[in-house]
Formats: C-alpha cells, structure tokens, sequence
C-alpha cells in the first residue's frame, strides 16, 4: 500500500500515480480524496495501461467523473450533500449554543455513484 499528497490537483496525481506505475507491478486501486486527483490517476493508468482491472474511486461526482464511471473507467464517486451537510452543521451548532455538547458522532450520509445507479445522476 502506498500513499502521497495530490494537492487536490489532476496533475499532481497524474504524476504520482505515472510514479506508481513504475514503482508497483500491481495497482489493485486507487482511492482520492476528490474527483480531479481521481481523473488524473485514470489517466495515468490509461497511459501505462494498466487501468482495467483497478478500481478508482474519487469524491465531488463532478461532470468529467460521472463520464468515467459511465465509460467504465472510473468506478466511483461520492457525492456530498451539501445541504444535508449545512443542515447538520447548523443543528450541531445550535445545539451547542444550547449547551448541549454532543457525546456521540454526528454523521451525514454521502452517495456512492457507481456504474449500476450513474443513471440518476448523469446530467
């Protein structure tokens, strides 16, 4: 297992997963924190060609990832619900105006986009 900082930028994870490549004889999946560093590791295993078979998984469900998942290149995103989260952050924070301080996680639920639900997500 291997890790690095992508900056959250295609490029960086173009890079670095172009390094991988060299380094590793087997890439089984590469896991980014957004859809940018997602796509550039796709492209970096395309490159070298050694995307079938790794699954990649990014964070955003940005328009250019949902085409890969389409495609079959990118196996998912996860999408962020940006109003469940405003939502919990605001009862959170009131609820500490309140003086009630939580003493348990409080957690949002994100959407897992893959090949088998991308119809109701493509744009």
């Amino acid at each position: 297992m291997a890790s690095t900082v992508g900056n959250w930028s295609t490029a960086d994870a173009l890079k670095n997963v172009t390094l991988w490549t060299k380094l590793f004889p087997q890439i089984d999946a590469v896991i980014a924190a957004n859809d940018g560093m997602a796509i550039g590791a796709v492209q970096a295993l395309k490159d070298a060609g050694r995307l079938e078979g790794c699954k990649v998984s990014g964070v955003d469900a940005v328009d250019a990832a949902l085409k890969l998942i389409d495609a079959g290149e990118m196996s998912q995103t996860v999408k962020q619900d940006a109003g469940d989260l405003a939502a919990g952050t605001y009862t959170l924070a009131e609820s500490c105006m309140k003086g009630n301080i939580p003493t348990e996680n409080i957690t949002v639920d994100f959407t897992s986009i893959t090949k088998e639900n991308i119809d109701k997500f493509r744009k």
